[in-house]
């Protein structure tokens, strides 16, 4: 058995027709006409893709015509796959009467089909086109719409023969929105038959009867250079009634729609302090882009949120237009712990059942901690990289401002603590012990107090210095400063430390003495 299957899945590698994804390769050939007169022309139509060498053209060179051509490139859907095909418009105008073999033609192992030409000899005395060789056909997809809604109007010409000449007049669609989805598009079918589309996606503006006016085409076509007719084709008119919204719903009319959000990170990992975006996105049928709204959640308790960018699309399909929106939001948790975003709806009405919708995200559980060592060094980084540099100048300032106090701060510190920074104090302690015995002397008590609250003078003094603060409170506080002249005297003596002592004496036995 295991024999079996292993060689059925090695003639399986080497057989073509088991590659699903071969890119596709062929040339196709398609004649305007099988049948001319001699001095007329005929359009040869030639179609090739997923070619590996170049087209041998020997088949047509042995035939008596003279040719002309173009050469194009086109993409279309092939396979469920994006193709690009190559094609080549060639001119054919006989020599000679008779029946000729159009190709086939071949490039490597590639070969195309083969047609048949006729060329009769003479010109015809007159050609009476059939009516049906041109037609024209319009559609809508509803008459009877909301207002707001989404209706298809789609006019198609169908021409058996080449078209010598054109010209259309569209109608103006007034009172409506339009979005043209094709306008003279040209389309080759298989069955030989050619069209000339045009679609449009109406939004009728308010409710009531609107009227499409007809379509109007004139042109030329024929068989050959000899046979030619005119024709006019005239489409009808289109009666429109849209109907008024229904009341007490906000008027969104689409054929479907979702709601949905993506988080950057996971949303039970959030930190303090650390912005995480979530995007919401509106996805609709049978709406354009403009219609969708701009959602704006309820605030979320215990972090800060807004709006930092949206994005508009919108896609054609053969059936219908979708439409999208992304909206996305900064979150910024302001505190540890769970928070919770609120749900988000959205009304819209289903043109499809005809009956109102709500379509919402649930509330959504969101656990925020404190930052840890890892998340600093991140956020320290993300803020001093190379980039950081070319930011504006309000980001950067505040950050060079703190960074400049720090570095100041800590300069001042390693300075204080230096033999440089000891000495100064010392020199200022004196001063400010020169100052006091100033003070003392001029019988000034608020210029005492004040030198004996510095720093450098308390050290100095400590703790004879404390007393002597003690004693001028208390003795400027006593009516008529009673205990004033007794220690002064003994410090104009120029004991002042002494008089400091003396001035406690026994009352403050925890302090060591001078």
């Amino acid at each position: 058995m295991v024999r079996r299957l292993s060689l059925l899945l090695l003639l399986c590698s080497l057989s073509p027709y088991c590659k699903a994804d071969a890119d596709p390769a062929f040339i196709h050939l398609e004649l305007d006409n099988r049948q001319i007169y001699l001095d007329g022309s005929v359009m040869l139509h030639l179609t090739a893709t997923g070619l590996q060498a170049p087209i041998n053209y020997e088949a047509l060179d042995a035939l008596p015509f003279i040719r002309r051509e173009t050469i194009g490139n086109y993409l279309r859907m092939y396979e469920g796959k994006v193709t690009e095909f190559a094609t080549r418009r060639i001119e054919l105008i006989p020599e000679q009467a008779g029946t000729f073999n159009i190709g086939p033609l071949s490039a490597g192992a590639i070969q195309s089909n083969q047609l048949q030409l006729q060329v009769l000899d003479g010109k015809p005395q007159a050609w009476d086109m059939p009516p049906e060789a041109v037609q024209l056909q319009t559609r809508v997809s509803t008459t009877r719409p909301y207002a707001q809604q989404m209706l298809v109007y789609e006019a198609t010409l169908r021409h058996r023969y080449p078209l010598l000449s054109f010209s259309a007049d569209v109608p103006a669609f007034d009172g409506f929105r339009v979005i043209a989805d094709k306008v003279e598009k040209r389309i080759w079918h298989d069955d030989g038959w050619r069209t000339v589309q045009w679609r449009y996606l109406l939004f009728p503006e308010t409710a009531g009867p609107h009227r499409i006016p007809a379509l109007h085409v004139r042109g030329r076509t024929g068989k050959s250079r000899w046979e030619t007719a005119g024709f006019e084709r005239s489409g009808k008119p289109v009666e429109i009634v849209a109907a008024a919204p229904p009341a007490g719903h906000w008027w969104l009319p689409a054929e479907a729609l979702t709601l949905s959000d993506h988080w950057s990170r996971a949303t039970d990992e959030l930190v303090v302090g650390q912005a995480v975006t979530r995007s919401i996105t509106i996805l609709a049928e049978g709406v354009s882009a403009a219609q969708l709204p701009e959602i704006s959640p309820a605030a979320v308790d215990g972090a800060q949120l807004r709006l930092t960018g949206q994005d508009r699309g919108e896609q054609f399909s053969e059936d219908t237009l979708s439409a999208r929106l992304k909206l996305d939001f900064e979150l910024i948790p302001q505190k540890a712990g769970v928070l919770t975003t609120p749900a988000i709806q959205l009304r819209w009405w289903d043109t499809k059942n005809d009956r109102a919708q709500q379509t919402l995200i649930p509330p959504r559980r969101l656990v925020a901690g404190l930052p840890g060592r890892a998340d600093l060094v991140a956020a320290y980084k993300a803020t001093h990289t190379p980039s950081a540099a070319k930011r504006p100048a309000a980001d950067t300032l505040p950050v060079a401002l703190a960074a400049t106090g720090l570095l100041l701060s800590l300069g001042y510190l390693l300075w204080a603590h230096s033999p440089a920074g000891g000495r100064l104090r010392h020199r200022r302690a004196g001063a400010d012990e020169r100052a006091l015995r100033r003070a003392l002397r001029a019988n000034s008590a608020d210029q005492a107090l004040r030198l004996l609250n510095r720093a450098a003078l308390a050290r100095r003094l400590s703790p004879a210095g404390v007393h002597l603060r003690r004693q001028i409170a208390a003795a400027t506080a006593a009516p008529g400063h009673a205990d004033w002249p007794g220690w002064l005297h003994t410090a104009r003596r120029g004991k002042l430390f002494q008089a400091a002592q003396t001035s406690h004496g026994a009352a403050d036995k925890d302090l060591p003495p001078l």
